[in-house]
């Protein structure tokens, strides 16, 4: 049965929030994964060969880490995916597992329904129970918003899973998953990884990052929530800057639009003037330092429980304590 679609997120906050995000000058990333270019970005990235990651973890990697560590055969669990895309990854580790007529389920979370749409189809045949949620998990009101969904399930484990994590604030992460986990849930995480601390690592991985400036679906994504305002793309150019979050681990890639043309945005019935020099912030992608990464949720009130690497690719399961 093909799985419903819960909705906690309205076009009409889409917009506003669209509309703040342009006076902030920085684009939250449910701004991008709407609509048919979304999707073909996301399955052109995901099965295009990524030499930078030869010899990390893969998907028995993690389909073993899964079934080791993660406790589904425990009574009446969920696991709860923030920012699922196509559930894709999840339901390949899922499906591998066979589950029918258990208290097991799944909810996959996302705050764009078109990828929503696409999840909906995947699951349709699946064996495990499962249900979707149109809504952004760092809003203020997700977490009572959700309670309908997952209080009655007496163990949970939260997925930040794929790309997920590398571009929403840390500090946002921490806190709020800090209060919306209970006591015992888990928190499974996937990461890209840096390979040193040093200079060298963090040009390379720099230079891994710049190649997508010259590739025109990427470049066409990261614009698109500019292109629907109307805003011509030679008014600026796609730029990347790269900064480091010490405090926990990370190299942060930015990719902004930089205008070098005056440009007026009209929009809800409000003017947005840029001039020449600005940037708004695009989508951003994080690498991140195991032991520290670990060592930030540890200071937050979490524990590890178990942790692999393996190449430049990263999994850990943390419990609230």
């Amino acid at each position: 049965m093909k799985p419903k679609i819960h909705s906690l997120i309205s076009d009409s906050e889409l917009d506003v929030g669209l509309l703040d995000d342009l006076k902030d000058r920085i684009l939250d990333q449910k701004h991008f994964y709407t609509g048919e270019l979304a999707a073909n970005l996301y399955y052109k990235n995901k099965f295009a060969k990524k030499t930078y990651f030869k010899n990390s973890l893969g998907m028995n990697n993690y389909i073993n880490f899964f079934n080791k560590n993660v406790p589904i055969k425990q009574e009446n669990t969920a696991l709860i995916s923030l920012g699922c895309g196509d559930s894709d990854f999840e339901k390949i580790i899922l499906d591998s597992l066979e589950i029918e007529g258990s208290n097991f389920s799944y909810i996959g979370v996302d705050s764009s329904r078109y990828m929503l749409e696409l999840s909906a189809k995947k699951l349709e045949k699946s064996k495990f129970k499962n249900s979707l949620v149109c809504g952004d998990f760092s809003s203020h009101n997700f977490r009572s918003e959700i309670g309908y969904l997952i209080n009655d399930y007496k163990n949970k484990v939260f997925g930040l899973l794929g790309g997920t994590i590398g571009n929403i604030i840390p500090t946002n992460i921490v806190d709020t998953l800090g209060n919306m986990l209970n006591k015992g849930d888990y928190l499974w995480v996937t990461l890209v990884l840096r390979e040193g601390l040093d200079e060298e690592h963090n040009f390379e991985i720099f230079n891994y990052y710049a190649q997508y400036l010259n590739d025109s679906a990427v470049s066409q994504f990261k614009f698109n929530p500019l292109k629907k305002l109307k805003v011509p793309y030679e008014n600026g150019k796609l730029v990347l800057e790269m900064q480091k979050e010490d405090f926990i681990g990370a190299l942060k890639f930015i990719f902004s639009f930089e205008f070098t043309k005056k440009t007026v945005i009209s929009f809800r019935d409000e003017k947005i003037i840029i001039l020449p020099g600005e940037k708004i912030e695009l989508l951003n992608n994080r690498a991140y330092d195991m032991n520290i990464f670990k060592k930030f949720f540890i200071e937050h009130d979490f524990k590890c429980v178990a942790e692999e690497s393996k190449g430049r690719r990263g999994q850990i399961l943390l419990m609230k304590k």
